[in-house]
């Protein structure tokens, strides 16, 4: 929990402190692609964790590595900084916090469809994509999932907002209003 506040006040304080929306794109980019990197490369993130390697260096190898890929001078120090202030391990939670924030000043959204399977789920994506974009006024972008437990429907969650229209929540609510209809006898 402490660590989500955190990562919500460094990504607030990134965001604040860029000033051109081109500039907010580009170290969107760039953090995304080092968040990308640091899933593949779980050995460099464990070692960029380390407390045991002088931050000094760390710094140094991160600045010299995303200096030559091009990368925003402040998404370089930004990332300095949560090296030296050791908060580098929760990086990814930073990044997601800062993504969001992007997200809302170009009024997207990002959301899950959950369907039986996936190839289903799919299926529905654009037209339910539209369809909750008109809703909340804002471009909705769906990635397509498959969980079999929910037997039939769809699911639909975008932010912190959630539409179940599954089979497994309409028997859920059944059982649940048996339940209470045994109770008041």
């Amino acid at each position: 929990m402490k660590d989500n506040i955190v990562a919500k006040r460094y990504a607030r304080g990134l965001f604040k402190s860029v000033k051109e929306k081109e500039d907010i794109q580009k170290i969107g980019e760039d953090l995304e692609s080092f968040a990308v990197f640091l899933n593949k490369k779980k050995s460099f993130f464990i070692w960029l964790t380390c407390v045991e390697n002088p931050a000094s260096k760390r710094i140094e190898k991160i600045k010299t590595a995303l200096t030559s890929a091009a990368f925003h001078k402040m998404a370089i120090n930004f990332l300095s900084l949560l090296i030296k202030r050791e908060r580098i391990k929760i990086f990814g939670k930073i990044y997601e916090e800062f993504a969001i924030l992007c997200d809302e000043t170009e009024k997207k959204a990002k959301g899950e469809l959950i369907a039986v399977s996936a190839k289903i789920a799919a299926e529905f994506k654009d037209k339910v994509e539209v369809i909750i974009s008109k809703k909340i006024n804002k471009k909705v972008a769906l990635v397509p999932k498959g969980d079999p437990s929910i037997i039939g429907g769809l699911k639909i969650s975008v932010g912190n907002k959630v539409l179940d229209m599954t089979i497994k929540k309409r028997f859920s609510d059944i059982k649940e209003r048996l339940c209470l209809s045994e109770q008041t006898r």
